[in-house]
């Protein structure tokens, strides 16, 4: 879980009016980006509470999970039951679960008139795929020119924290819920 965030800061905190009329017939599509441990899921949980607060119709979701068939390939990448995956292999099952996601999910929620806030999305696959694998940023790009893969979010938090604290965190996070087996892979690494 993240820290709270300070008193000072939280009254201060407001939903943008300019955000949510721009889309007012479709929905926001807001991603929550950050190394793990740095809190997306707890701010994630606090901006869906302020937005169904002030009538704002919205669902949360993640990458990769957020569909049936992203739940399977959730556990084949992180699950470690697989001890190495080829990184092109795995950036194919990034875009795999994120092109599932965006036509079974996303997007009719969005259709919809509900915001859409999604823990991880593109810039976490640039970041993973491309600056730690090494694969061809220009390529992970071209495979996100073309519908579904081109929708891009509204608005991105980076959530920036310290990587040992943030792993740190995440491992304490990971054996006290005892997900180490099944959502661990990167921390292992």
């Amino acid at each position: 879980a993240g820290e709270p965030i300070e008193p000072a800061f939280r009254s201060a905190a407001q939903v943008d009016p300019r955000l949510l009329a721009s889309t007012r017939r479709q929905g926001c599509f807001v991603t929550f980006e950050g190394i793990e441990g740095s809190g997306k899921s707890t701010q994630i949980a606090r901006l869906a509470e302020r937005l169904d607060g002030a009538g704002e119709p919205t669902v949360v979701t993640r990458e990769p999970g957020g569909s049936p068939l992203g739940r399977r390939l959730r556990g084949l990448l992180l699950g470690g039951e697989i001890a190495r995956i080829e990184p092109l292999a795995e950036l194919c099952l990034y875009v795999a679960d994120r092109a599932q996601h965006l036509r079974e999910f996303v997007e009719p929620h969005l259709a919809s008139g509900m915001h859409v806030l999604c823990d991880r999305y593109l810039d976490a696959t640039l970041a993973y795929q491309g600056f730690a694998r090494g694969l061809d940023l220009d390529y992970i790009r071209l495979l996100h020119q073309k519908p579904p893969l081109d929708r891009r979010p509204h608005r991105t938090i980076l959530l920036d924290l310290d990587p040992e604290l943030g792993v740190d965190r995440a491992r304490r996070r990971n054996d006290e819920l005892g997900l180490e087996m099944t959502e661990g892979r990167f921390e292992r690494e």
